[in-house]
């Protein structure tokens, strides 16, 4: 019976010292490493959106280049086929 309460106070020990190491935290809050990480974010999230806009314009671009390389393809086609035409007419 002695035996039995020796290790239920060593059982009882033994879970109080897990429950007290096992549920602090890993460490403690530093108030410098959190400005930099949410400044870190801040950073990240503007960088991120100057890349987008970066796409969008080039995206942009491309399309009027695209729009004005198929006007210039109408027109010389149309001057290409009014050519022709006018050609078969003086024959």
């Amino acid at each position: 019976m002695l035996l039995k309460k020796l290790y239920v106070k060593w059982a009882v020990l033994l879970a109080l010292a897990l429950v007290g190491t096992g549920c602090s935290t890993i460490s403690t809050f530093d108030q410098y490493a959190y400005q930099q990480a949410t400044n870190l974010k801040v950073v990240t999230l503007a960088v991120m959106d100057l890349a987008g806009e970066k796409d969008l314009a080039q995206l942009r671009l491309l399309k009027a280049k695209g729009m004005a390389q198929i006007n210039l393809d109408e027109f010389t086609n149309g001057l290409i086929d009014l050519v022709a035409k006018t050609a078969v007419s003086v024959i």
